[in-house]
């Protein structure tokens, strides 16, 4: 929200920006479907590996935005 993107969920919020936009859109996608299945699914289970790989996505769209360096 604080980025301007606009919707009532984060997934609305996610369908209206472009790759143009934003290069990380696919992992950002990524990491939160895991996000989703961590909070809705209670016997979603993950693996350390893609755990790590959620972390790293959310960790390249930080990045991008100048939150992380």
């Amino acid at each position: 929200k604080q980025l301007g993107f606009s919707g009532e969920h984060m997934a609305d919020r996610l369908d209206k920006v472009s790759h143009l936009e934003l290069k990380s859109l696919d992992r950002l996608w990524r990491a939160h479907r895991v996000r989703n299945n961590l909070v809705h699914a209670p016997d979603f289970e993950i693996s350390i590996a893609e755990a790590r790989r959620a972390l790293d996505d959310y960790s390249a769209f930080l990045k991008e935005i100048h939150v992380l360096e």
